[in-house]
């Protein structure tokens, strides 16, 4: 009776540590799988501050265009790195709720700064004195079209100063300031501090909304007069971003 009980723990035994080790395959078949299918949801863009202070900064320059006399370079750095993670549920702004077109700026390193070179390289200068996260960026448009569809007059850079949510990551969850300057990076000014909607009208005029908690506050600002105009104030609550800063 002893020898059958044993017999039939050993055969236990066996069954059980069968069945972990199918489950740990299993389990590690579908990491696999996971890591090689591509994913269908959004993305949130971010980049996580790099503080090790061992680490090299280095800082490499790409070509995005020229406009009339004006050769534009953008500015990314190691000091700050790509993270395509998903976005958390930590914040109202992410997860499936959040909306925000990717325009320029997304994929790869953090662009940090713009440098505007004019009289055939004799001349060079920085956007920003310091760098920041430009999260994206139109540049004024050159091409003559009827009706025209975005301003002439000016660059739109949507940009984060400072990690405002306290999470050691710059992304779209933080405060967005909303940048202007003429086509060839002079005469940079902050138009908003914060801003929760974008969108080109048309012409030179685009239109942006702020959020103080309870009102939405809707703006349009004219890039030839350099006019800025508030259109309508309304209590409401806000659930997403929606900052369609993109040709």
């Amino acid at each position: 009776m002893k020898k059958k009980i044993f017999e039939f723990i050993k055969k236990a035994d066996f069954v059980l540590v069968f069945i972990l080790a199918l489950l740990g395959i299993i389990a590690l078949a579908a990491a696999l799988i996971n890591g090689l299918l591509p994913f269908h949801r959004t993305r949130v863009q971010q980049i996580a501050v790099v503080e090790d202070v061992r680490v090299k900064i280095e800082e490499h320059l790409k070509f995005e265009r020229k406009i009339k006399d004006v050769y534009i370079f953008s500015v990314k750095s190691s000091a700050i790195k790509a993270d395509e993670a998903y976005g958390t549920e930590k914040s109202k702004w992410s997860g499936d709720g959040f909306s925000n077109v990717l325009g320029r700026g997304f994929g790869g390193d953090g662009i940090t700064n713009l440098i505007f070179v004019k009289n055939n390289g004799r001349e060079e200068y920085k956007l920003f004195p310091a760098n920041v996260f430009i999260y994206k960026y139109c540049l004024a448009e050159v091409e003559e079209e009827q009706p025209p569809r975005y301003p002439h007059e000016c660059n739109v850079y949507a940009v984060v100063k400072n990690d405002t949510t306290n999470d050691k990551i710059l992304n779209s969850e933080d405060d967005i300031a909303l940048y202007i300057s003429d086509y060839d990076g002079t005469h940079v000014k902050e138009i908003a501090s914060s801003i929760i909607t974008f969108r080109f009208l048309g012409g030179e005029e685009i239109l942006f909304s702020e959020y103080d908690g309870t009102v939405q506050s809707y703006f349009v600002y004219d890039c030839k007069t350099n006019v800025k105009t508030l259109i309508k104030s309304v209590k409401q609550e806000i659930i997403e971003k929606q900052i369609a800063l993109y040709k």
